[in-house]
């Protein structure tokens, strides 16, 4: 199915506004939301009948509204593109409303529409850059200027479809061809100088190459819907090495954890999770299950129960990206975890930000008086994991101590051979 071209419009001028309906879909059926139609400001969105082009026009009258539109569609269903007039008097202008835009998106791609300005061509070239994203169209426009503009655009997402839907075609072919692999990275107790656990990470490997942007092929998994299959294999093969854990000395106490997409947070994945444990005779405690904080708050209530069910079965529940965005005291005391895993993003500057000590302080306190483990990720030098010693930190994981590797390199890892130089007292 072709995606829809979503076309914002803000512009104080309803002549405007209409001319850019009738161009783009003159038979459009206009729909208001009735919420917004007592409002100061009023958004309007016009919805394509079946002989149209697959295009979706929303208007606003105002810069601030039309930037408050763009959020909330962002993550939801985003737009393609958007044409801001420069004038829109007694709000925004249009570069506070594009500044505002790029700064919820920065590849937003923008068209900026003016009959005269307080700015030259120039100095908003010089301001913006030769951004690719970015057109300056004079009024009064041509007809095919916009048309031209909007198909240039719908092209360009059509070419970015197509190249999405190959890597979701040969991702399904991977999963026959044993190109997904898992790789182990330690958790390591700086106190206790052992690998508390290992999480388990996911990799295409293809020919010899490995498939680096993670988050990417999550979420062509999770659009195609092949998030569950490849997140169950994944888990199996965690359940595996707590196996092998187990009759290894040294490791016996080891748990491993597997990431599992909110997605996949239903009866069916419980009770999978449940039968692996059954059949490769591992304790539920030693399975941790990790869900990223972000993406959880999107998926609401059944999302949350499902957890506490996982919970209640024994395996542990370790709330990933802590910090990353969406973190409140609210949602921390609805979602049932075992571990808080704080973003990397925090350990990138701990050595030189007071403010970034200050709050990693905070949340291991936090952790600690709601009987919760922490864990610091991201820790890529020597000068970060002694600060995070400084600052009370037990449980660290980063390149520091290890790359995600195979199992069998896993095992031969020496946590006292990474600590020696540290000279971290346990």
């Amino acid at each position: 199915m072709k995606h829809p071209t979503r076309v914002l419009i803000i512009d104080d001028n309803e002549a405007i506004l209409n001319d850019f309906v009738k161009i783009l879909m003159p038979e459009g059926t206009k729909v208001s939301l009735s919420a917004l139609e007592n409002d100061l400001f009023e958004e309007t969105v016009y919805e394509p009948d079946q002989a149209q082009d697959n295009i979706i026009v929303t208007t606003a009258n105002q810069g601030e509204l039309g930037a408050k539109l763009f959020e909330e569609a962002l993550s939801v269903s985003p737009f393609d593109i958007a044409f801001i007039d420069m004038r829109m008097p007694p709000g925004w202008d249009g570069l506070q409303t594009m500044r505002r835009i790029w700064e919820l998106n920065a590849d937003q791609f923008i068209v900026l529409c003016t009959a005269y300005s307080d700015h030259t061509f120039a100095s908003l070239r010089q301001e913006f850059g030769d951004k690719t994203n970015f057109l300056i169209l004079r009024k009064p426009f041509d007809r095919n200027e916009v048309l031209q503009i909007v198909n240039s655009v719908s092209a360009r997402y059509s070419a970015n479809e197509r190249k999405t839907q190959e890597i979701a075609r040969n991702l399904l072919l991977a999963i026959n061809n044993d190109e997904i692999k898992v790789r182990f990275q330690p958790i390591v107790d700086i106190k206790n100088n052992k690998i508390a656990g290992f999480e388990t990470l996911c990799r295409w490997i293809k020919d010899g190459k490995t498939f680096e942007n993670t988050e990417t092929l999550i979420q062509i998994a999770e659009d195609y819907e092949l998030i569950e299959e490849i997140g169950y294999w994944v888990a199996e093969q965690s359940f595996i090495a707590a196996a092998e854990l187990e009759r290894i000395p040294g490791f016996n106490q080891t748990y491993i954890t597997v990431n599992a997409s909110p997605l996949q947070l239903k009866a069916n994945f419980l009770e999978a999770i449940t039968e692996l444990a059954k059949k490769y005779k591992v304790m539920p405690g030693r399975i941790g299950i990790e869900v990223t904080e972000s993406r959880l708050v999107k998926q609401g209530d059944e999302a949350l129960e499902i957890l506490q069910q996982i919970k209640d079965r024994g395996f542990n529940v370790f709330l990933d990206d802590f910090g990353a965005g969406f973190s409140s005291l609210n949602l921390l005391s609805k979602i049932p975890c075992d571990v808080i895993k704080i973003d990397r993003a925090f350990c990138m500057d701990v050595v030189d930000n007071k403010a970034t000590e200050a709050i990693i302080s905070s949340i291991l306190l936090l952790a600690q008086n709601l009987g919760k483990k922490c864990v610091i990720e991201g820790a890529e030098t020597k000068e970060q994991v002694l600060k995070l010693n400084q600052l009370g930190a037990q449980y660290i994981q980063g390149f520091y101590f290890s790359k995600p590797v195979e199992f069998v390199e896993a095992l031969q890892l020496s946590v006292p051979r990474m600590m020696q130089s540290l000279k971290i007292a346990s």
